[in-house]
Protein backbone atom coordinates (compact mmCIF):
# COMPACT_ATOMS: atom_id res chain seq x y z
CA UNK A 1 0.00 0.00 0.00
CA UNK A 2 1.66 3.35 -1.19
CA UNK A 3 -0.78 5.87 0.65
CA UNK A 4 -3.07 8.56 -0.67
CA UNK A 5 -0.83 11.53 -0.51
CA UNK A 6 0.33 12.76 -4.10
CA UNK A 7 3.40 14.06 -5.38
CA UNK A 8 2.30 17.53 -5.75
CA UNK A 9 1.31 16.92 -1.74
CA UNK A 10 4.22 15.52 -0.77
CA UNK A 11 6.19 18.23 -2.59
CA UNK A 12 4.23 21.09 -0.63
CA UNK A 13 4.94 19.25 2.94
CA UNK A 14 8.73 19.01 1.45
CA UNK A 15 8.75 22.35 1.01
CA UNK A 16 6.97 23.83 4.31
CA UNK A 17 9.38 21.74 6.33
CA UNK A 18 12.17 23.37 3.90
CA UNK A 19 15.38 20.56 4.29
CA UNK A 20 15.29 19.62 1.11
CA UNK A 21 13.62 16.18 -0.76
CA UNK A 22 11.82 13.76 1.65
CA UNK A 23 11.06 9.76 1.23
CA UNK A 24 7.40 9.02 2.47
CA UNK A 25 7.39 5.58 4.07
CA UNK A 26 3.68 4.34 5.01
CA UNK A 27 3.96 3.40 8.73
CA UNK A 28 0.04 3.64 9.54
CA UNK A 29 -2.90 3.58 7.47
CA UNK A 30 -6.47 2.96 9.49
CA UNK A 31 -7.98 1.38 6.78
CA UNK A 32 -5.36 -1.55 6.40
CA UNK A 33 -4.64 -1.77 10.29
CA UNK A 34 -6.90 -0.60 12.05
CA UNK A 35 -8.02 2.53 13.92
CA UNK A 36 -6.52 1.97 17.52
CA UNK A 37 -4.21 3.88 19.74
CA UNK A 38 -2.20 0.92 20.68
CA UNK A 39 -1.77 -0.11 17.21
CA UNK A 40 -0.57 3.44 16.28
CA UNK A 41 2.00 3.83 18.50
CA UNK A 42 3.03 -0.07 18.06
CA UNK A 43 3.96 1.39 14.43
CA UNK A 44 5.08 4.85 14.48
CA UNK A 45 6.86 5.11 18.21
CA UNK A 46 10.48 6.11 17.75
CA UNK A 47 10.62 6.82 13.93
CA UNK A 48 11.62 10.02 13.94
CA UNK A 49 9.89 12.67 11.85
CA UNK A 50 5.91 11.99 10.79
CA UNK A 51 3.23 13.61 8.56
CA UNK A 52 0.29 12.78 10.12
CA UNK A 53 -2.50 13.29 7.15
CA UNK A 54 -6.70 12.63 7.98
CA UNK A 55 -8.74 12.30 4.42
CA UNK A 56 -12.34 12.75 5.18
CA UNK A 57 -15.81 11.86 2.35
CA UNK A 58 -16.39 15.67 1.37
CA UNK A 59 -13.09 15.60 -0.20
CA UNK A 60 -10.84 17.63 2.55
CA UNK A 61 -7.39 16.61 3.69
CA UNK A 62 -5.68 17.87 6.47
CA UNK A 63 -3.15 16.93 9.60
CA UNK A 64 -0.05 17.63 11.08
CA UNK A 65 3.79 17.47 10.63
CA UNK A 66 6.00 16.60 13.89
CA UNK A 67 10.36 16.48 13.57
CA UNK A 68 10.32 14.64 16.80
CA UNK A 69 9.26 11.16 17.99
CA UNK A 70 5.92 9.72 18.81
CA UNK A 71 6.49 7.16 21.95
CA UNK A 72 3.54 6.43 24.50
CA UNK A 73 5.92 6.16 27.20
CA UNK A 74 6.44 10.24 27.25
CA UNK A 75 3.36 10.26 28.75
CA UNK A 76 2.51 14.11 28.33
CA UNK A 77 3.74 16.98 25.77
CA UNK A 78 6.84 17.35 23.85
CA UNK A 79 8.73 20.19 22.44
CA UNK A 80 9.40 20.85 18.77
CA UNK A 81 9.91 23.94 17.42
CA UNK A 82 9.22 22.32 13.63
CA UNK A 83 5.87 20.90 14.08
CA UNK A 84 3.03 22.65 12.35
CA UNK A 85 -0.76 22.01 11.01
CA UNK A 86 -1.84 21.77 7.51
CA UNK A 87 -4.43 22.40 4.86
CA UNK A 88 -4.06 20.71 1.43
CA UNK A 89 -7.80 20.44 -0.02
CA UNK A 90 -11.11 21.50 1.48
CA UNK A 91 -14.69 19.87 -0.61
CA UNK A 92 -11.80 18.70 -3.32
CA UNK A 93 -10.63 22.24 -4.12
CA UNK A 94 -6.52 22.75 -3.08
CA UNK A 95 -6.65 25.00 -0.48
CA UNK A 96 -2.94 24.95 1.01
CA UNK A 97 -2.55 26.74 4.45
CA UNK A 98 0.36 26.18 6.88
CA UNK A 99 -0.14 26.56 10.72
CA UNK A 100 2.54 27.62 12.83
CA UNK A 101 2.66 26.05 16.39
CA UNK A 102 3.04 28.97 18.71
CA UNK A 103 3.52 27.16 21.89
CA UNK A 104 6.57 24.76 21.10
CA UNK A 105 6.58 23.42 24.47
CA UNK A 106 3.17 21.48 24.14
CA UNK A 107 3.66 20.60 20.03
CA UNK A 108 2.92 16.98 20.61
CA UNK A 109 1.37 14.83 23.62
CA UNK A 110 2.08 11.29 23.66
CA UNK A 111 -0.09 8.52 26.00
CA UNK A 112 -0.72 5.13 25.24
CA UNK A 113 -4.25 4.83 24.59
CA UNK A 114 -4.09 8.27 22.29
CA UNK A 115 -3.67 8.53 18.66
CA UNK A 116 -1.52 11.06 17.15
CA UNK A 117 -2.34 13.73 19.04
CA UNK A 118 -0.85 17.56 18.34
CA UNK A 119 -0.61 20.64 20.95
CA UNK A 120 -3.24 20.55 23.02
CA UNK A 121 -6.10 19.13 21.50
CA UNK A 122 -5.71 21.23 18.81
CA UNK A 123 -6.01 18.54 16.75
CA UNK A 124 -6.83 14.97 18.42
CA UNK A 125 -7.64 12.75 15.74
CA UNK A 126 -9.33 9.63 17.88
CA UNK A 127 -8.23 7.30 21.66
CA UNK A 128 -8.41 4.05 22.04
CA UNK A 129 -10.06 2.22 19.23
CA UNK A 130 -12.64 3.30 16.42
CA UNK A 131 -14.34 0.97 14.41
CA UNK A 132 -15.36 1.07 10.61
CA UNK A 133 -19.07 1.47 9.90
CA UNK A 134 -20.42 1.42 5.99
CA UNK A 135 -16.52 2.61 4.78
CA UNK A 136 -16.00 5.66 7.17
CA UNK A 137 -15.08 5.84 11.16
CA UNK A 138 -16.15 8.46 12.92
CA UNK A 139 -13.49 9.51 15.26
CA UNK A 140 -13.74 10.10 18.75
CA UNK A 141 -11.77 13.23 19.52
CA UNK A 142 -12.41 16.98 20.39
CA UNK A 143 -10.61 19.11 18.67
CA UNK A 144 -9.85 22.13 20.19
CA UNK A 145 -9.17 25.56 17.88
CA UNK A 146 -6.27 28.09 18.21
CA UNK A 147 -4.69 26.99 21.44
CA UNK A 148 -0.83 25.85 20.66
CA UNK A 149 -1.03 26.87 16.97
CA UNK A 150 -1.37 29.81 14.54
CA UNK A 151 -4.74 28.80 13.10
CA UNK A 152 -4.43 32.17 10.48
CA UNK A 153 -6.64 32.03 7.86
CA UNK A 154 -9.22 30.09 9.02
CA UNK A 155 -12.10 30.89 11.75
CA UNK A 156 -12.91 27.69 12.99
CA UNK A 157 -12.18 23.51 12.56
CA UNK A 158 -15.30 23.69 10.29
CA UNK A 159 -12.97 25.40 7.78
CA UNK A 160 -10.97 22.26 7.47
CA UNK A 161 -12.65 19.25 8.38
CA UNK A 162 -16.52 20.71 6.85
CA UNK A 163 -17.82 20.45 10.75
CA UNK A 164 -17.63 16.42 11.57
CA UNK A 165 -15.67 14.11 12.84
CA UNK A 166 -15.69 11.81 9.41
CA UNK A 167 -12.86 10.29 7.75
CA UNK A 168 -12.34 7.55 5.18
CA UNK A 169 -8.64 7.65 5.71
CA UNK A 170 -5.89 8.65 8.23
CA UNK A 171 -2.44 7.86 7.47
CA UNK A 172 0.89 8.40 9.33
CA UNK A 173 4.20 8.66 7.32
CA UNK A 174 7.90 8.09 8.55
CA UNK A 175 9.98 11.37 6.67
CA UNK A 176 13.34 10.44 5.73
CA UNK A 177 16.25 12.59 4.41
CA UNK A 178 16.67 12.13 0.05
CA UNK A 179 14.54 11.71 -2.60
CA UNK A 180 11.67 9.37 -2.89
CA UNK A 181 12.71 6.73 -5.43
CA UNK A 182 10.56 6.17 -8.43
CA UNK A 183 9.28 3.05 -8.46
CA UNK A 184 9.43 0.89 -12.05
CA UNK A 185 7.55 -2.58 -12.49
CA UNK A 186 9.68 -5.33 -13.60
CA UNK A 187 7.25 -5.61 -16.07
CA UNK A 188 4.68 -3.97 -18.01
CA UNK A 189 1.07 -3.38 -16.60
CA UNK A 190 -0.29 -3.32 -20.04
CA UNK A 191 0.78 -4.60 -23.18
CA UNK A 192 1.00 -1.70 -25.92
CA UNK A 193 3.73 -1.00 -28.78
CA UNK A 194 6.54 0.51 -28.08
CA UNK A 195 5.99 4.41 -28.54
CA UNK A 196 8.24 4.14 -31.61
CA UNK A 197 7.69 6.06 -35.45
CA UNK A 198 6.95 3.24 -36.84
CA UNK A 199 4.02 2.50 -34.16
CA UNK A 200 2.86 6.18 -34.94
CA UNK A 201 2.69 5.72 -38.34
CA UNK A 202 0.84 2.47 -37.71
CA UNK A 203 -1.62 4.33 -35.26
CA UNK A 204 -1.87 7.30 -38.09
CA UNK A 205 -2.91 5.03 -40.86
CA UNK A 206 -5.17 2.53 -38.98
CA UNK A 207 -7.19 5.36 -37.85
CA UNK A 208 -7.16 7.61 -41.15
CA UNK A 209 -8.97 4.25 -42.61
CA UNK A 210 -11.10 3.69 -39.61
CA UNK A 211 -14.73 3.97 -41.19
CA UNK A 212 -18.62 4.25 -39.22
CA UNK A 213 -20.71 1.48 -39.84
CA UNK A 214 -22.07 2.02 -43.29
CA UNK A 215 -25.77 1.08 -41.93
CA UNK A 216 -25.70 3.71 -39.71
CA UNK A 217 -25.66 6.14 -42.32
CA UNK A 218 -23.32 8.85 -40.05
CA UNK A 219 -20.39 10.38 -41.28
CA UNK A 220 -18.92 9.30 -37.89
CA UNK A 221 -17.95 9.18 -34.92
CA UNK A 222 -19.04 11.34 -31.90
CA UNK A 223 -16.88 11.18 -29.03
CA UNK A 224 -17.68 13.47 -25.84
CA UNK A 225 -15.55 14.51 -23.36
CA UNK A 226 -16.38 15.21 -20.09
CA UNK A 227 -14.81 15.87 -17.12
CA UNK A 228 -13.77 18.14 -13.99
CA UNK A 229 -12.47 22.34 -14.63
CA UNK A 230 -8.81 22.15 -15.33
CA UNK A 231 -8.84 18.28 -16.27
CA UNK A 232 -7.29 18.61 -19.79
CA UNK A 233 -10.77 18.10 -21.89
CA UNK A 234 -9.55 20.73 -24.27
CA UNK A 235 -6.12 20.08 -24.79
CA UNK A 236 -6.41 16.28 -25.23
CA UNK A 237 -8.66 17.91 -28.53
CA UNK A 238 -5.44 20.19 -29.33
CA UNK A 239 -3.28 17.17 -29.14
CA UNK A 240 -5.31 14.88 -31.41
CA UNK A 241 -4.67 17.61 -33.53
CA UNK A 242 -1.10 17.88 -33.32
CA UNK A 243 -0.69 14.43 -33.60
CA UNK A 244 -2.67 14.42 -37.31
CA UNK A 245 -1.64 17.80 -38.49
CA UNK A 246 2.39 17.90 -37.88
CA UNK A 247 2.00 20.98 -35.87
CA UNK A 248 1.58 21.93 -32.64
CA UNK A 249 -2.35 22.92 -32.86
CA UNK A 250 -4.09 25.75 -30.53
CA UNK A 251 -7.59 25.22 -31.93
CA UNK A 252 -9.19 24.47 -28.70
CA UNK A 253 -8.93 27.34 -26.23
CA UNK A 254 -7.49 26.18 -22.95
CA UNK A 255 -6.13 27.69 -19.48
CA UNK A 256 -5.66 27.63 -15.79
CA UNK A 257 -9.23 28.95 -13.86
CA UNK A 258 -11.77 28.77 -11.33
CA UNK A 259 -14.10 28.78 -13.78
CA UNK A 260 -14.47 26.46 -17.11
CA UNK A 261 -12.86 28.05 -20.11
CA UNK A 262 -14.71 26.04 -22.45
CA UNK A 263 -18.70 27.24 -22.24
CA UNK A 264 -20.11 25.77 -25.49
CA UNK A 265 -21.27 22.30 -27.01
CA UNK A 266 -17.84 22.77 -29.52
CA UNK A 267 -17.36 19.49 -32.31
CA UNK A 268 -13.62 19.50 -33.19
CA UNK A 269 -13.38 17.70 -36.77
CA UNK A 270 -10.10 16.60 -37.32
CA UNK A 271 -8.08 16.85 -40.29
CA UNK A 272 -4.55 15.13 -41.63
CA UNK A 273 -1.79 17.52 -43.28
CA UNK A 274 -3.81 16.72 -46.08
CA UNK A 275 -7.26 18.09 -45.41
CA UNK A 276 -9.08 14.77 -45.17
CA UNK A 277 -11.51 14.72 -42.16
CA UNK A 278 -11.20 11.78 -40.22
CA UNK A 279 -14.47 9.85 -38.92
CA UNK A 280 -14.85 11.08 -35.46
CA UNK A 281 -15.67 14.31 -33.91
CA UNK A 282 -14.04 15.47 -30.51
CA UNK A 283 -16.59 16.78 -28.43
CA UNK A 284 -15.32 19.62 -25.95
CA UNK A 285 -17.75 20.59 -22.99
CA UNK A 286 -18.18 22.92 -20.28
CA UNK A 287 -15.84 21.54 -17.13
CA UNK A 288 -17.17 20.37 -13.62
CA UNK A 289 -17.16 22.07 -10.95
CA UNK A 290 -18.60 22.97 -7.62
CA UNK A 291 -18.99 26.42 -8.32
CA UNK A 292 -20.72 26.37 -11.49
CA UNK A 293 -22.33 22.76 -12.76
CA UNK A 294 -24.27 21.75 -14.93
CA UNK A 295 -26.99 19.91 -13.79
CA UNK A 296 -27.46 16.37 -14.63
CA UNK A 297 -30.64 16.28 -16.79
CA UNK A 298 -28.15 18.28 -19.25
CA UNK A 299 -25.71 16.26 -19.27
CA UNK A 300 -28.21 13.25 -20.54
CA UNK A 301 -29.40 15.39 -22.96
CA UNK A 302 -25.77 16.03 -24.61
CA UNK A 303 -25.29 12.42 -24.52
CA UNK A 304 -28.59 11.68 -26.14
CA UNK A 305 -28.21 14.37 -28.55
CA UNK A 306 -30.72 16.70 -27.95
CA UNK A 307 -27.82 19.46 -27.24
CA UNK A 308 -27.25 21.47 -31.04
CA UNK A 309 -23.48 21.81 -31.94
CA UNK A 310 -22.14 25.49 -30.56
CA UNK A 311 -24.64 25.46 -27.71
CA UNK A 312 -23.10 28.06 -25.31
CA UNK A 313 -23.83 26.22 -21.71
CA UNK A 314 -25.36 28.41 -18.90
CA UNK A 315 -25.39 26.61 -15.69
CA UNK A 316 -28.03 28.99 -14.34
CA UNK A 317 -30.74 28.14 -17.16
CA UNK A 318 -30.88 24.45 -17.86
CA UNK A 319 -32.21 24.01 -21.61
CA UNK A 320 -35.49 22.82 -21.61
CA UNK A 321 -38.07 20.75 -24.15
CA UNK A 322 -39.50 24.39 -25.21
CA UNK A 323 -36.36 25.86 -26.15
CA UNK A 324 -35.86 26.50 -29.82
CA UNK A 325 -32.78 24.80 -30.02
CA UNK A 326 -33.13 21.60 -28.56
CA UNK A 327 -33.20 18.88 -30.71
CA UNK A 328 -36.47 16.47 -30.40
CA UNK A 329 -35.40 13.81 -32.24
CA UNK A 330 -31.91 13.25 -32.76
CA UNK A 331 -30.53 10.98 -35.44
CA UNK A 332 -27.89 8.52 -34.52
CA UNK A 333 -25.52 11.06 -35.81
CA UNK A 334 -26.21 13.49 -33.60
CA UNK A 335 -25.35 11.34 -30.72
CA UNK A 336 -22.56 10.48 -28.39
CA UNK A 337 -21.09 7.64 -29.15
CA UNK A 338 -18.55 7.29 -26.09
CA UNK A 339 -18.73 9.29 -23.31
CA UNK A 340 -14.97 9.98 -22.42
CA UNK A 341 -14.43 11.12 -19.05
CA UNK A 342 -11.66 13.09 -18.46
CA UNK A 343 -9.59 12.80 -15.11
CA UNK A 344 -6.55 14.56 -13.79
CA UNK A 345 -4.24 12.15 -12.51
CA UNK A 346 -2.45 15.02 -10.11
CA UNK A 347 -5.56 15.46 -8.41
CA UNK A 348 -7.63 12.11 -8.15
CA UNK A 349 -7.53 12.65 -4.05
CA UNK A 350 -9.19 15.94 -4.49
CA UNK A 351 -12.10 15.42 -6.59
CA UNK A 352 -15.28 16.17 -4.66
CA UNK A 353 -17.70 14.16 -3.12
CA UNK A 354 -20.96 16.13 -5.76
CA UNK A 355 -18.56 15.91 -8.85
CA UNK A 356 -17.67 12.36 -7.96
CA UNK A 357 -21.43 11.65 -8.02
CA UNK A 358 -22.58 13.49 -10.84
CA UNK A 359 -19.72 10.86 -13.05
CA UNK A 360 -21.00 8.15 -11.21
CA UNK A 361 -24.73 9.13 -12.08
CA UNK A 362 -23.55 9.85 -15.93
CA UNK A 363 -22.13 6.14 -15.86
CA UNK A 364 -25.06 4.70 -14.91
CA UNK A 365 -27.43 6.59 -17.77
CA UNK A 366 -24.88 5.80 -20.47
CA UNK A 367 -24.76 2.10 -19.29
CA UNK A 368 -29.03 2.10 -19.94
CA UNK A 369 -28.95 3.78 -22.52
CA UNK A 370 -26.10 1.66 -23.92
CA UNK A 371 -23.70 4.44 -24.65
CA UNK A 372 -19.67 3.14 -24.38
CA UNK A 373 -17.45 5.40 -21.52
CA UNK A 374 -13.75 5.45 -22.10
CA UNK A 375 -11.59 7.24 -19.33
CA UNK A 376 -8.65 9.65 -20.08
CA UNK A 377 -5.95 9.91 -17.60
CA UNK A 378 -4.38 13.01 -17.99
CA UNK A 379 -0.72 14.90 -16.40
CA UNK A 380 0.30 11.45 -15.45
CA UNK A 381 3.94 13.45 -15.87
CA UNK A 382 2.72 15.32 -13.10
CA UNK A 383 2.99 11.78 -10.44
CA UNK A 384 5.23 10.19 -11.58
CA UNK A 385 8.61 12.33 -12.49
CA UNK A 386 10.47 9.39 -14.56
CA UNK A 387 7.24 8.94 -16.74
CA UNK A 388 7.56 13.15 -17.22
CA UNK A 389 11.12 12.72 -18.43
CA UNK A 390 10.24 9.59 -20.70
CA UNK A 391 7.41 9.06 -21.95
CA UNK A 392 8.36 5.47 -23.18
CA UNK A 393 8.23 4.22 -19.33
CA UNK A 394 4.47 4.83 -18.90
CA UNK A 395 3.33 0.98 -18.74
CA UNK A 396 5.91 0.20 -16.39
CA UNK A 397 5.20 3.18 -13.68
CA UNK A 398 3.80 1.73 -10.47
CA UNK A 399 2.24 5.39 -9.94
CA UNK A 400 0.77 5.56 -12.92
CA UNK A 401 -0.32 1.97 -12.34
CA UNK A 402 -2.19 2.68 -9.13
CA UNK A 403 -3.90 5.84 -10.52
CA UNK A 404 -5.65 3.62 -13.17
CA UNK A 405 -6.47 1.08 -10.45
CA UNK A 406 -7.91 4.37 -8.18
CA UNK A 407 -9.91 5.50 -11.15
CA UNK A 408 -11.16 2.20 -11.85
CA UNK A 409 -12.61 1.96 -8.26
CA UNK A 410 -13.93 5.45 -8.11
CA UNK A 411 -15.93 5.27 -11.39
CA UNK A 412 -16.37 1.75 -11.61
CA UNK A 413 -14.95 1.36 -14.94
CA UNK A 414 -12.73 -1.66 -16.09
CA UNK A 415 -8.69 -1.10 -15.91
CA UNK A 416 -8.84 -1.54 -19.93
CA UNK A 417 -11.29 1.28 -20.68
CA UNK A 418 -8.43 4.17 -18.66
CA UNK A 419 -6.15 5.27 -21.05
CA UNK A 420 -3.12 7.41 -19.53
CA UNK A 421 -1.73 10.19 -22.24
CA UNK A 422 0.18 13.65 -21.43
CA UNK A 423 -1.14 16.67 -23.50
CA UNK A 424 0.53 19.06 -25.23
CA UNK A 425 1.55 22.11 -22.32
CA UNK A 426 4.84 23.53 -23.17
CA UNK A 427 6.42 22.06 -26.16
CA UNK A 428 6.11 23.99 -29.14
CA UNK A 429 7.36 21.30 -31.54
CA UNK A 430 5.37 17.93 -32.04
CA UNK A 431 6.55 14.85 -29.60
CA UNK A 432 6.12 11.44 -31.35
CA UNK A 433 5.92 9.69 -27.92
CA UNK A 434 2.84 11.90 -27.10
CA UNK A 435 1.45 11.42 -30.45
CA UNK A 436 2.01 7.76 -30.07
CA UNK A 437 0.43 7.70 -26.44
CA UNK A 438 -2.71 9.95 -27.65
CA UNK A 439 -2.87 7.98 -30.53
CA UNK A 440 -3.15 4.31 -28.56
CA UNK A 441 -5.93 6.04 -26.48
CA UNK A 442 -7.90 7.47 -29.02
CA UNK A 443 -7.91 4.17 -30.98
CA UNK A 444 -9.32 2.51 -28.17
CA UNK A 445 -11.94 5.34 -27.63
CA UNK A 446 -13.26 4.40 -31.26
CA UNK A 447 -13.49 0.96 -30.96
CA UNK A 448 -15.61 1.60 -28.18
CA UNK A 449 -17.76 3.97 -30.20
CA UNK A 450 -17.82 1.51 -32.88
CA UNK A 451 -18.82 -1.61 -30.60
CA UNK A 452 -21.82 0.68 -28.80
CA UNK A 453 -23.40 1.67 -32.42
CA UNK A 454 -23.15 -2.02 -33.86
CA UNK A 455 -25.34 -2.92 -30.88
CA UNK A 456 -27.58 -0.47 -31.54
CA UNK A 457 -27.84 -1.51 -34.85
CA UNK A 458 -28.07 -5.16 -34.17
CA UNK A 459 -31.12 -3.97 -31.91
CA UNK A 460 -32.49 -2.24 -35.37
CA UNK A 461 -32.17 -5.47 -37.36
CA UNK A 462 -34.27 -7.32 -34.76
CA UNK A 463 -36.99 -4.98 -34.16
CA UNK A 464 -36.69 -4.31 -38.24
CA UNK A 465 -40.32 -5.61 -38.60
CA UNK A 466 -42.25 -3.65 -35.96
CA UNK A 467 -41.10 -0.15 -34.88
CA UNK A 468 -39.85 0.24 -30.97
CA UNK A 469 -40.61 3.37 -29.05
CA UNK A 470 -37.12 2.82 -27.16
CA UNK A 471 -35.08 2.25 -30.52
CA UNK A 472 -36.41 5.46 -32.26
CA UNK A 473 -35.82 7.50 -29.24
CA UNK A 474 -31.81 6.06 -29.20
CA UNK A 475 -31.39 6.47 -33.35
CA UNK A 476 -34.05 8.86 -34.24
CA UNK A 477 -36.86 8.52 -37.08
CA UNK A 478 -34.86 7.77 -39.75
CA UNK A 479 -33.01 4.44 -38.61
CA UNK A 480 -36.25 2.35 -38.80
CA UNK A 481 -36.56 1.00 -41.76
CA UNK A 482 -39.85 2.35 -44.05
CA UNK A 483 -40.94 -1.18 -43.73
CA UNK A 484 -41.23 -0.68 -40.36
CA UNK A 485 -43.39 2.74 -40.43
Amino acid sequence: MAGKLSREQKGQLEDWIGQGPKTFRLLYAITRDGCSAQTFHTKCDKQGPTVTVLYNPSGSVFGGYTSTDWDQNMNGHSSDTAAFLFQLTFSGKKTVKIFCVKDATQSIFNRANLGPLFGSNDLYPFCNTVQESEGVFKLNGNNSFSVCYKMDGVSSWAEINNGNSVVNELEVYQLTEGREPDVQLEKSWRTVPDLTTKTLSELTTAIQSQKSPGKAKMVGYRLTLIGPVGSGKSSFCNTIMTAFQGRVSHRAACGKEDTSVTNTYHPYTVKTEACCSLSFKLCDTRGISDKACLDLTEYKHLVEGHIPEYYEFNPEVELSLDDARFVVRPNLEDKTHCVVFVLDASSLDSLSAEILQKLRALKMFCIRKGVSQAILLTHIELIDPEVGGDLATVFKSAQVAESVKKVSDLLGLPRNSIHPVKNYECEVATDKKINCLALLALQQIIYAAEDGVENLLMKRESTSSKPDRDLVELCGSECVDDSSK
